[in-house]
């Protein structure tokens, strides 16, 4: 259990889908709790800089009951990687490189449909730091929200937006992306 007089936490926390285990992202890693005895499970190690999002995607709708307790999660981090976990084994499943620092992610549910049927498909939408441009100058567009389709492990289209400096992305309605 982390104990002492500062925070060590980096970003916003997530439970698991269940409800008894709580994700916080705590430097380059995420600690796992047990949401009833606040005792430590695991650690997730992967990043090579800090941890800014953890985010337990929702299932799908219409998903059986077994796929509605999984352990898996998604992490994002200013060493521009999004880091695919199964959360109760500790175990990283896969990587997709940004290529530049993750200052926030979201993953809403969405579904498209395709001949017919509907089709789920997991995309991330973040909010990235474009570096190579100069901090110094004061109208700079360093940051920028991209779409990554997590299936395929590329980044979907062009740039969402441009803005001055990064934004935390929030979801409402579960449809629309807005910076904060």
């Amino acid at each position: 259990m982390i104990t002492g007089g500062q925070s060590f936490v980096s970003a916003p926390p997530a439970f698991s889908a269940d409800g008894r285990l709580l994700l916080v992202c705590t430097g380059r890693t995420v600690s796992v709790f047990s949401a009833s005895t606040g005792m430590l499970v695991s650690e997730l190690e992967g990043h090579e800089g800090d941890v800014t999002a953890v985010v337990v995607p929702p299932p799908p709708a219409d998903a059986p009951a077994v796929a509605k307790v999984v352990s898996y999660c998604w992490t994002a981090g200013l060493d521009g990687v999004l880091i695919y976990w199964d959360y109760v084994a500790a175990e990283l499943v896969r990587k997709v490189q940004v290529g530049l620092p993750v200052h926030s992610m979201v993953i809403p549910n969405i579904t498209r449909t395709s001949k017919g049927a509907d089709i789920y498909a997991r995309f991330a939408f973040v909010s990235v730091e474009d570096t190579s441009k100069p901090s110094k100058e004061g109208k700079a567009l360093r940051g920028q929200m991209r779409i990554y389709d997590l299936t395929r492990g590329r980044q979907v289209g062009n740039l969402l937006a441009e803005v001055n400096l990064t934004h935390p992305l929030v979801i409402v309605h579960l449809l629309a992306i807005f910076p904060v």
